[in-house]
């Protein structure tokens, strides 16, 4: 598909183009989209704008404005319809005024050649790859810009080559994310509005819903946020009608964990290692930021952080206090962060690696959490015929979290409920952090009574059901 040949009348300077760029731009946001007539157009006149550009640094900018709108026209057109990507700046014509500059030479007529219809679908197929892997290169040198990626239509055509390229698979995968991350926003905004109203019905207006809402605000996060706990970061939602504005912002910074610009780097860190200080917040809203950054480093998640947003999240997440992981309240927190922790020790350098800042902040992380040193307490496990299924993983699990386990599990009679048995008070601590554990597996289990008898510094689980979840990567 070649465009026609069309005189368009080139802009006096890069000036003039500039500001024509982002009258574009800012019509384009609040259309949330262009007629793809418009770009045409727009393009053309870029290319024979080229004719009054000397200056090989305003021909570079004038390029990357023709490369940016190449790929917005690409976003929005399917495959049969898109014009090639050879259009190019017009040669510089020192003669020149303000020409009419033709953006694209006419193509020469070629003689018709015979195809089947297999010829035409494979070349109509090698034009599609190769515009999208023009595309996708673009969105990679652009440092992956959001408004590069597809959506809808173009989205579906795009996702059938994706095992042809790793930079298209990349490009749809980012582009299948943003398409997630917008139905979520839609969800929420949706949720909130009819939460709002169901709000100023009961309660008999906004003001009053917000007053009273406020001062149970922190407990409320806690006992919402700790059945939700064991999720990934993607389920963790501002959809509840709990949420205050500071608990919202915290969040959205935590969405920020890893910006495109260096300088937004360092002040979502200062924002979220200043709201974590003891006392900066309520316990109940330090406790949910916490395990929503918890969240980005579990995986998958962490898989699509760079390295500097890798480091951001590990600064913030190693500036909690040994004294914050230490609290009976953040318990369920602090073994969130030790599944992540040890499932990436477990994954290894192959599969991810860190730098030599990165690993610094992640071996203080370890340290404040307890995966180093390890737990004092020695760990017995006992399986009902229900949980058998789940001995060998939860074994492993609990040695990657540095429990040391005994040899081999031992049977259980069959239990009402599963439990973890200590004998002594000085256990009890123990006890408690290895339960939050074991719910991090899947299990609904919560320390007993203290049981006499039971020797000091050990720990007996009795596991009465099974789950599907998994404590170690690659547990049978």
């Amino acid at each position: 598909m070649i465009e026609e040949a069309a005189d368009e009348l080139a802009y006096g300077s890069l000036a003039q183009l500039r500001a024509e760029h982002l009258g574009m731009l800012r019509s384009w946001r609040r259309s949330e989209g262009a007629d793809a007539e418009v770009i045409v157009a727009f393009r053309r006149r870029i290319a024979a704008t080229g004719a009054v550009l000397s200056d090989e640094a305003d021909r570079e900018t004038a390029q990357d404005f023709l490369d940016y709108w190449d790929a917005q026209l690409l976003s929005i057109t399917d495959g049969g319809g898109a014009p090639q990507l050879d259009l190019q700046l017009a040669p510089f014509q020192p003669d020149v005024g303000s020409p009419a500059v033709a953006a694209a030479p006419p193509s020469e007529p070629k003689p018709e050649a015979a195809f089947d219809s297999k010829d035409i679908r494979k070349n109509i197929e090698a034009s599609e790859q190769l515009r999208l892997s023009a595309l996708a290169r673009q969105w990679r040198q652009s440092n992956r810009v959001a408004s590069y990626l597809l959506s809808g239509a173009a989205l579906s055509r795009a996702a059938a080559f994706r095992q042809n390229d790793p930079e298209i698979e990349a490009f749809v995968a980012a582009s299948e994310r943003r398409v997630r991350e917008r139905k979520r926003r839609r969800i929420w905004r949706v949720g909130v509005t009819a939460i709002c109203t169901l709000a100023v019905l009961a309660f008999g207006g906004y003001q009053f819903y917000r007053t009273e809402i406020s001062r149970k605000q922190a407990d409320l996060n806690y006992r919402r946020y700790y059945k939700i706990a064991t999720r990934a970061a993607e389920n963790i939602e501002i959809s509840s009608q709990g949420d205050t504005s500071a608990v919202q912002s915290l969040l959205g910074q935590v969405a920020l964990i890893d910006p495109p610009r260096a300088q937004q780097l360092e002040a979502v860190r200062k924002t979220l290692v200043g709201a974590l200080k003891p006392g900066a917040e309520p316990q109940g809203v330090q406790i949910r930021v916490c395990d929503a950054l918890v969240g980005n480093l579990m995986h998958p998640s962490v898989d699509g952080l760079t390295p500097s947003g890798v480091e951001n999240l590990l600064s913030v997440l190693s500036a909690i206090s040994p004294s914050q992981w230490a609290n009976p309240a953040w318990n369920d927190a602090r073994a969130g962060a030790r599944r992540a922790a040890a499932w990436l020790l477990a994954a290894g350098e192959d599969d991810f690696s860190l730098n030599e800042q990165a690993q610094a902040l992640f071996d203080t992380l370890k340290r404040n959490i307890g995966l180093t040193p390890p737990p004092t307490g020695r760990v017995s496990l006992h399986f009902a015929d229900t949980a058998k299924a789940n001995a060998a993983d939860v074994t492993q699990g609990l040695k990657n979290l540095a429990w040391q386990v005994q040899a081999a599990p031992e049977p259980a009679p069959d239990m009402p409920a599963s439990e973890v048995r200590y004998g002594t008070p000085k256990d009890a601590a123990q006890a408690t952090l290895l339960a939050a554990d074991l719910r991090k597996c899947g299990f609904e289990i919560t320390p007993a009574p203290m049981k006499p008898g039971i020797p000091a510094g050990t720990l007996e689980v009795w596991l009465a059901g099974s789950t599907t979840a998994r404590c170690a990567p690659g547990a049978g």
